[in-house]
């Protein structure tokens, strides 16, 4: 008696008819050994091939070349900052694949110029305040009082505006943000303190 297939595989069989793989993209993370600097730091890129042409984008890391592991392709654990910097990595690789994914799903044919749009996009879009969260429950080296203040300032900032992507992070924003604590009866210590968490969290992002 013939076996009768899984519905599912009905299923992944009608996902690829609605979704074809029209765009073959292959990335990996690199290290640019050439551009070694003389303090013995090396940038961090993607390395790409999008239907066949190759793209080269700097990831804006730069990491001390004998914390790089060439293997697994992410900074190794002895570094201080490896789990920010492999967070990172991990990020683009996320957002790489939802590139490839949606593009697919529309049925559009990715270009080298489109590509490096979309991932740099990607970037401008997130969120600053879920950034500024996501690194304070990283941060182990301050005390309780101190992340207790700053999770409280932090909240302020989203009562403000629930989201803040970073495209949008200038000096307007935060005057608006000044002047909306003062609106909300906060004391003068109180302003001084949001804000000063605001820019310890802008000044990781830059170092980020």
């Amino acid at each position: 008696k013939p076996k009768r297939h899984p519905m599912r595989h009905l299923n992944i069989q009608t996902t690829l008819k609605l979704h074809p793989m029209i765009n073959k993209v292959t990335y990996k993370i690199i290290a640019r050994k050439e551009k070694k600097t003389a303090d013995q730091t090396v940038p961090i890129c993607l390395s790409a091939y999008v239907n066949h042409h190759k793209i080269v984008i700097p990831l804006s890391m730069k990491v001390p070349l004998r914390y790089w592991d060439d293997r697994h392709r992410e900074i190794k654990s002895g570094c201080p900052e490896a789990v920010y910097w492999n967070a990172d990595i991990a990020n683009v690789k996320m957002n790489v694949a939802a590139i490839i994914t949606n593009a697919n799903a529309k049925n559009i044919q990715l270009t080298r110029e489109s590509f490096k749009a979309r991932l740099l996009q990607s970037v401008s879009d997130a969120d600053f305040i879920e950034f500024a969260f996501a690194e304070l429950e990283k941060r182990k080296e301050i005390t309780r009082s101190t992340y207790n203040q700053q999770n409280s300032s932090l909240r302020k900032l989203q009562r403000f505006r629930n989201k803040i992507p970073f495209s949008e992070l200038n000096q307007t924003v935060v005057k608006d943000y000044q002047s909306w604590l003062y609106s909300e009866k906060q004391q003068i210590n109180t302003v001084w303190a949001a804000l000063k968490t605001f820019k310890t969290y802008v000044n990781l992002a830059i170092l980020r």
